[in-house]
């Protein structure tokens, strides 16, 4: 299998400052990222095209798709983690968000914590992203697979990928803190059927955004 994680473009809300919601869109900006993106990767091979249904990774795909002409297939659990909804949409410098930032700060080795007790919690996006890499084996092991999925999400999917499920806590957490995702940035990993082993080829390709 080759795989393509990608990033959706950015949002207007990102660019404002104010924290994006699972219903926001992609903004103009980053409708140009995904035009770009879409040229580059038409030169690519796909058999199957995922996206999260979230509006700003779906439109994102939407331009992968009308350029290779390939079907979109919604993938249910490659979603962004579950913020508490008390979230959406505030600025980032509300009281509520640096409470945000102060509790999240403080719960760093906590990979049960949520915010409020409400949305995701790490643990819970990680089995998740295992379930699709678990699924991705079994579906597509001599396929090629682009998913159009988000930063938080693509990145505990390249650790799952690189350490596999008999991770640590402390180098998982040193990997969660070290890849960085820029907007409709590509890693590109492939899966030996054979071994089952797992190398990355690239990460946070964005070389279809110029300078």
């Amino acid at each position: 299998m080759k795989l393509y994680l990608i990033r959706h473009g950015k949002t207007d809300s990102h660019l404002e400052n104010r924290r994006q919601s699972p219903m926001t869109n992609l903004g103009e900006y980053g409708k140009k990222q995904a035009a770009a993106l879409a040229t580059k990767m038409s030169i690519v091979k796909i058999d199957h095209l995922y996206s999260s249904e979230w509006p700003r990774a779906f439109q994102t795909a939407e331009f992968i798709s009308n350029k290779m002409d390939r079907e979109i297939k919604i993938h249910p659990l490659v979603h962004e983690i579950m913020r508490n909804p008390i979230l959406d949409d505030t600025d980032d410098v509300s009281e509520i968000n640096k409470q945000y930032h102060e509790e999240i700060k403080d719960n760093q080795e906590n990979f049960d914590w949520k915010f409020g007790g409400l949305g995701e919690s790490l643990n819970e996006v990680i089995k998740r992203a295992q379930m699709v890499i678990d699924f991705l084996v079994e579906k597509h092991p001599d396929e090629t697979v682009a998913i159009v999925s988000h930063g938080i999400f693509i990145t505990l999917m390249t650790i799952l990928i690189l350490l596999g499920k008999d991770w640590d806590r402390k180098t998982f957490q040193k990997l969660l803190w070290s890849l960085k995702l820029d907007n409709t940035g590509v890693c590109t990993f492939e899966f030996d059927p054979k071994t089952s082993y797992w190398t990355m080829s690239g990460f946070n390709d964005h070389s279809h955004l110029g300078g």
